[in-house]
């Protein structure tokens, strides 16, 4: 399991994330893999991947501490992401803003 710090935030990506990431990737660029260049496209596809999750997952946790809800820990697993707090207790609106996050740091890096 990869682990590592971002902006003070614990990250985890399991191995899961990369074997399931890399199976698409080859789905799609892996027909021939003789050829480096499909390669390159499948890591290219694990990356963005990587990084379209893990932007998302930041979206939620910037929220999730800018309204003081504890600890914030990111995994990032095959079949998407996930921000934990240790702490829940939030208002309809604070909650409403921090599901809303996710999606708007996709669209912002889009």
């Amino acid at each position: 399991m990869l682990e590592f710090n971002l902006f003070g935030f614990p990250v985890k990506v399991t191995p899961w994330f990369w074997l399931f990431s890399g199976m698409i990737g080859l789905f799609f660029y892996g027909g021939n893999m003789s050829n480096p260049a499909e390669l390159i496209y499948v890591l290219l596809i694990m990356m963005v991947f990587f990084l379209s999750i893990l932007c998302h997952e930041l979206g939620h946790a910037f929220f999730f501490r800018k309204y003081g809800k504890g600890f914030v820990e990111i995994t990032i697993h095959a079949f998407g992401g996930i921000a934990k707090s240790s702490h829940f207790a939030m208002t309809r609106r604070q909650r409403f803003i921090a599901i809303l996050a996710g999606p708007m740091a996709n669209l912002i890096l889009a």
